[in-house]
């Protein structure tokens, strides 16, 4: 929500700083939008909205967010759900919890049997 990366077919000469304006379509209709240059290398540019009315922040939206095809592969990197995978991995974490809890109250009793045997020794 606060700023966009182009990346243009030639390099631009603009400069951190630059302030620009910036057109993006949506509905067959462009809306311009102020931008300012956080940063450019080669024919990428990285800019920074500058302060929006409202109707620019929804139209922002629209241009953005809204887009027909801006969720058409939201999902294309996750995989595919395997819930017997993730039963044995969840299960898996917990039995290593109880084994450690296990071992740990093992050496402490054995400390304490210890302690105690060699109290019982000395006295």
């Amino acid at each position: 929500m606060h700023g966009l990366g182009l990346r243009t077919d030639v390099p631009l000469r603009v400069e951190r700083g630059d302030l620009l304006s910036v057109g993006l379509r949506s509905d067959d209709r462009e809306y311009i939008f102020p931008v300012e240059v956080a940063g450019a290398r080669g024919n990428r540019i990285g800019l920074q909205l500058r302060e929006l009315t409202i109707r620019q922040e929804q139209d922002y939206v629209r241009c953005t967010f809204g887009a027909p095809d801006a969720w058409s592969d939201w999902d294309r990197a996750t995989q595919a759900d395997a819930p017997l995978a993730s039963f044995v991995e969840v299960f898996s974490f917990g039995a290593t919890g109880y084994v450690r809890l296990l071992e740990s109250l093992y050496n402490g009793i054995s400390n304490w049997w210890r302690g105690a045997r060699r109290a019982s020794v000395a006295s």
